[in-house]
């Protein structure tokens, strides 16, 4: 293609001036159309104190891009009839012990983050111990009124999805977008065991003042996760195959079929 090599030089040489100012020490992007993967831009170091460098294969925490697989999951189940998306959550996860002083909290409310439940995460990582919190953290505003970013509405999610599909959430996004549209490289859990091949997060040394470019970087705490609202690993190659999925409307140009047209249409509405 005529100024796509000019194109991803430049797009090389803007990553070069981006990342000392986001505090990266690298970065990966590709560029895919429909069809197939355009190119692939790299930059910097995976793991900076051994001077790794960031390859196309290189895997990432994608955090809360997980919460769009989820949520096709979740519009699969109710295309199946399995899971109703205006049922009230404690309906259909009954061990869930939350009050609702506003009116019924449903998972429509969850994937659209109107559900007015705290943004969670950092009081518990893990899905039983964010459910087992939530007891005492009821909605602060009626389901459906405005938008409140939650991460502990998509592990409720995730929680719905285990139990009306009886897997958990890992096996789901693997059986039902990972193996059919061949992202090999990415799994649902974040492990001790993908850590062995995972690009080193990091974080400003200071967690108690505005970072600057000066200060420098450290190791991000690291966390064991397997829920709905930000496990998956994965990389830019994986990822492409997972954007062609959205520009085809749910289904791949080889006819592999994710979601219904009408399912891509609940998805994205």
């Amino acid at each position: 293609m005529v100024g796509l090599a000019e194109a991803f030089e430049r797009i090389g040489s803007f990553l070069e001036r981006r990342l000392p100012l986001t505090h990266a020490p690298g970065a990966a992007i590709a560029v895919t159309d429909r069809e197939e993967i355009l190119g692939v831009v790299v930059r910097g170091f995976a793991d900076a104190a051994a001077s790794v460098p960031v390859r196309p294969e290189t895997r990432f925490e994608i955090g809360s891009i997980s919460k769009s697989f989820a949520a096709i999951v979740a519009v699969q189940e109710a295309e199946a009839g399995r899971l109703d998306l205006h049922a009230p959550v404690t309906e259909l996860l009954p061990r869930l012990e939350l009050e609702q002083p506003f009116g019924a909290v449903t998972p429509h409310h969850l994937l659209t983050h109107s559900s007015g439940l705290a943004i969670g995460t950092e009081e518990s990582p893990t899905g039983p111990g964010a459910l087992w919190l939530l007891r005492h953290v009821p909605p602060t505003f009626p389901p459906g009124e405005r938008f409140h970013y939650s991460n502990d509405g998509y592990k409720v999610l995730g929680a719905i999805l285990e139990h009306v599909s009886g897997r958990a959430v890992p096996e789901l996004l693997r059986e039902r977008i990972f193996e059919p549209l061949g992202m090999r490289a990415t799994e649902g859990r974040i492990s001790n065991r993908t850590r062995r091949d995972l690009a080193v997060g990091y974080e400003p040394i200071f967690d108690d003042r505005p970072p600057q470019r000066h200060h420098e970087l450290v190791p991000a705490r690291w966390t064991v996760s397997e829920t709905a609202d930000g496990s998956i690993v994965s990389n830019v190659v994986d990822m492409s195959a997972y954007a062609r999925l959205l520009l085809g409307g749910g289904t791949t140009t080889d006819g592999t079929s994710v979601l219904s047209e009408g399912g891509f249409a609940t998805l994205t509405r």
